[in-house]
C-alpha cells in the first residue's frame, strides 16, 4: 500500500538521521542528551594539569638586539604612583638590596655616575628585566628556566644575577649588570630570551629599567626606546661600569 511505503521510507530515514549523530555503540537506553555518564573522577578545568608553554627559544648566544621601551628606577626607590607603588629596597634575588649596596641611589643628587655622599659597594651601572628564574616564595627554577642560554644544571653561579647587557640609545653604548627584575613582571620569557616584544601592559608599558648610571651613560632625558642584548662579561670593554662589578650571589637572608 502507498501510506505502508511512505511509513517504512520514514522509518528508515529516521534511522540513518541518528547513525549521523551517534555513534555507533548508541546510547543507553536509560541516559538521555543531558545526562551523560561522567568519568568516576572530575577534575574541574582550573585544577586539571596543564601543558607545559611552548617558549620562544632564544637567538643563538642571545645577542640580538630587543627593542624597548625604557624607564629609570634605583636603589631603595620608596613605592609610588610611577612604580606601581613598589618599592625597591629589596631585589628579587636580595632582600637587604638597599645596605648591600651602602645606601639609595638617589637620582636626584649625582656625582659623575655614583650618588652622592657614598661610594656604593656593587656596581652603580644595573637594570632590571622582567623575568626572574625561581618559583614564587621559593629557591625552585622554574621549568623556562632551563631553556635559558647558559643554563647548566652543574653551574652553581647566580643563572641571571650580575650577568651583563649591552644598551644602546642613538649613537651611545653603555654596559650594566642584571640585579633585580621588572618593571612590573616577572615571567616573560618570550621577551627577555625569545624574539617576542615586551607583554607589559601596566603604566608606559616598559620593557626595560635602568639605574641613574645608565640613564645618564646614555643621555636619556625622557623615557625612551632603547636596544639591548646580553654580553658576555669578557665582551665587556673598558668604562665606568668596570670600576665597581658586582659579584654577591642571591641573598634570601637580611643584612644585620
Amino acid at each position: 500500500m502507498k501510506l505502508g511505503r511512505y511509513a517504512l521510507f520514514f522509518v528508515l530515514g529516521a534511522g540513518l538521521v541518528g547513525s549521523l549523530f551517534y555513534p555507533s555503540e548508541g546510547i543507553p537506553e536509560e541516559t538521555t542528551l543531558f545526562s551523560l555518564p561522567l568519568s568516576e573522577e572530575v577534575i574541574p578545568i582550573e585544577e586539571a594539569e596543564k601543558p607545559s608553554p611552548v617558549y620562544s627559544l632564544p637567538a643563538p648566544n642571545a645577542s640580538t638586539f630587543r627593542k624597548a621601551l625604557t624607564t629609570k628606577f634605583w636603589v631603595g626607590e620608596d613605592a609610588g604612583p610611577e612604580n606601581g607603588f613598589i618599592a625597591n629596597h629589596d631585589s628579587y634575588w636580595d632582600v637587604g638590596w638597599v645596605e648591600r649596596y651602602g645606601g639609595v641611589d638617589a637620582p636626584n643628587c649625582r656625582e659623575n655616575f655614583f650618588p652622592c655622599g657614598f661610594t656604593p659597594a656593587e656596581n652603580p651601572f644595573y637594570f632590571a628585566l622582567p623575568y626572574g628564574e625561581f618559583r614564587e616564595g621559593g629557591t625552585v627554577l622554574k621549568e623556562s628556566a632551563k631553556s635559558i642560554p647558559w643554563y647548566s644544571s652543574s653551574d652553581r653561579a647566580p643563572l641571571l644575577k650580575n650577568r651583563w647587557i649591552e644598551v644602546t640609545y642613538q649613537d651611545t653604548t653603555c654596559y650594566g649588570q642584571w640585579e633585580d627584575v621588572g618593571p612590573f613582571l616577572t615571567d616573560d620569557f618570550g621577551y627577555v630570551f625569545g624574539d617576542k616584544p615586551p607583554s607589559n601592559g601596566l603604566s608606559v608599558g616598559a620593557g626595560l629599567d635602568i639605574s641613574p648610571a645608565l640613564w645618564d651613560c646614555l643621555e636619556l632625558k625622557t623615557n625612551s626606546i632603547t636596544e639591548w642584548r646580553f654580553v658576555k662579561e669578557s665582551e665587556v670593554p673598558k668604562g665606568p661600569w668596570r670600576e665597581i662589578v658586582t659579584t654577591s650571589p642571591v641573598n634570601w637572608t637580611r643584612v644585620e
